[in-house]
């Protein structure tokens, strides 16, 4: 039989009659196990200050309740219906808790008089067994029931087993996934299960799709790689497909965020602030000015701005640097010759360098270039920017033209080349480029000398190649040979086709006797004096030579 869980566990009540002593009449004697004492209320009913009494007994734990049976007070036979009349209309709850109405109502007595020996069934869990009646005042009771009671239980024995087990010794233990380990105490069967488990004995686990309580619930769908959620708790035990947020992974990714677990963060680009795909992170609506790339988190390549990274920089940032991507706009200013946040505006004309704050020299002949200042300057002005005089020894345009070497002092006038300081003997004139005639008279002398020594040196040096021997194959091959010889390296054939001529070089693999002559005489045709070798004709500044056989 299932054991006796009430003997001697906690009790209370509402009312406790005033007995003396007082222990006469209090809860607890009602599961002392002892006949002869017995709990005892107050007076309840129309005439009463109290309309309702309750006892309840603690079983100290979870209990599967079998019956439970209650021994009212006797004072024999002829009190026998008074007694019946005043325990008539009773309840008894099986709760968790003290309070009746968190419980379930396991008996309800009525209309009948109940015995003084009474059990019941209940077939229940809990913690708390309540015995509960009332006498209200505008309440029509049955035949037989008393008005004004008072109530006495001797004896209440709540029978039942241990949580997690069944069977008339409890010997049976629950399933494991029955809910609360409690089970009904004669088959077993489980009174609900656990999550994620169903059937009689919860035995079955929920099919896949479903999770809970009695598997009444539907997983999301959204768990990664298409797998089912756990069939007790429904979360997604492996995460969320992308876009879902987990752990249950039934409520999309919140703004900004999207993948598996809503993990990433959207790049945060995309047009006109859309939010990024849920799901691939993508811009579907296209990239913010500036961005480039499926998830729009590319900025544009150096160089280049704008809507879909479209348009080129000014090229004129300053430090070599480059414009903003989004605008375009440069850092750091301006290279010289521009302005505008980005750059590409020349200065006006006629002014020119860093935010265009200096004006083109004067001195130009046409407007500077708006970067440097740099122009083509008038006359007596030095290049680039025309700002200073013409160094000295220069004049003219952008002073590109030197002073006569003839001017005294190597100075002259910065415009039109003049030689301010004079001229250096014997020249004359506004440039000294005009020589007076008399004073030319040593010069020339001294270069008439001078090509004279040169020639004669010339000869000398033929006469001297031919002691050597050069021209002997020559003279073998033919006895009257005529060499023309000019102040080149080729012998030019003159207009008399009478004679033979021949060009010798200073090296030939076949003929190594043969040497170029250079000769020039500005006078007479006069002979050598050598063996073998005469001046016939000379012909302007040409001498015709020829070779004897020696």
């Amino acid at each position: 039989m299932p054991d006796d869980v009430s003997y001697r566990k906690r009790s209370s009540q509402f009312s406790t009659f005033p007995c003396i002593p007082l222990s006469n009449c209090v809860a607890s004697n009602a599961v002392d196990r002892d006949n002869r004492t017995c709990m005892r209320s107050d007076n309840i009913g129309p005439a009463s200050t109290y309309k309702t009494v309750w006892w309840y007994v603690d079983l100290g734990d979870v209990y599967s309740v079998y019956s439970i049976r209650i021994l009212f007070k006797s004072y024999g036979e002829q009190y026998e219906n008074r007694q019946r009349g005043r325990f008539a209309g009773f309840s008894l709850y099986l709760s968790y808790t003290a309070n009746k109405e968190r419980g379930f109502l396991c008996y309800k007595d009525g209309p009948q008089l109940p015995p003084l020996d009474f059990t019941t069934t209940c077939y229940g869990h809990g913690s708390y067994v309540i015995f509960y009646n009332e006498r209200l005042n505008e309440a029509v009771y049955p035949q037989g029931y008393e008005k004004l009671i008072i109530t006495e239980l001797c004896e209440v024995v709540v029978e039942g087993c241990k949580r997690g087990t069944y069977g008339k010794l409890c010997k049976n233990n629950c399933s494991e996934h029955c809910q609360g380990e409690t089970c009904d105490i004669i088959n077993g069967t489980c009174l609900g299960c656990m999550p994620g488990w169903t059937g009689q004995f919860c035995q079955k686990s929920c099919e896949r799709g479903s999770h809970g309580l009695d598997c009444k619930f539907r997983c999301s769908g959204h768990c990664l790689d298409g797998q089912t959620c756990n069939p007790v708790t429904g979360i997604c035990d492996e995460g969320c497909a992308p876009g879902w947020t987990p752990p249950m992974c039934n409520e999309s990714c919140s703004y900004g965020r999207y993948g598996p677990n809503c993990a990433s963060n959207c790049s945060g680009h995309c047009l006109n602030g859309n939010m990024c795909n849920r799901k691939t992170g993508r811009c579907d609506s296209g990239c913010s000015t500036g961005y480039l790339g499926d998830l729009c988190n590319k900025e544009c390549t150096s160089g280049w701005f704008g809507n879909e990274c479209s348009q080129l920089c000014s090229g004129h940032c300053a430090n070599e640097e480059f414009c903003n991507h989004i605008d375009g706009h440069c850092y750091n200013g301006c290279k010289n010759g521009y302005l505008g946040n980005m750059c590409n505006e020349s200065c006006a004309h006629g002014f020119y360098g860093a935010n265009c704050s200096k004006s083109c020299s004067q001195n130009c002949k046409e407007i500077c270039k708006h970067t440097d200042g740099s122009c083509l300057c008038k006359i007596g002005w030095a290049a680039p920017i025309c700002s200073t005089e013409c160094p000295q020894n220069t004049y003219g345009e952008n002073c590109t033209h030197s002073c006569s070497a003839n001017c005294a002092n190597d100075t002259c006038d910065r415009f039109n080349g003049s030689c301010t300081g004079g001229c250096k003997e014997p020249y004359y004139g506004d440039m000294c480029e005009e020589m007076d005639s008399k004073s030319a008279i040593p010069f020339i002398i001294g270069g008439v000398l001078g090509a004279i020594v040169f020639v004669t040196i010339l000869i000398a040096l033929v006469v001297y190649l031919l002691r050597k021997g050069i021209f002997r194959s020559l003279i073998e091959k033919r006895r009257h040979s005529q060499i023309y010889i000019t102040s080149t390296d080729t012998l030019k054939q003159p207009k008399d086709e009478s004679h033979t001529y021949q060009t010798l070089n200073t090296f030939n693999p076949e003929k190594q006797n043969y040497v170029n002559l250079d000769l020039q005489v500005p006078g007479e045709a006069a002979a050598c004096g050598n063996e073998g070798l005469r001046i016939i004709k000379k012909q302007g500044n040409y001498v015709n030579l020829e070779l004897d056989k020696v």
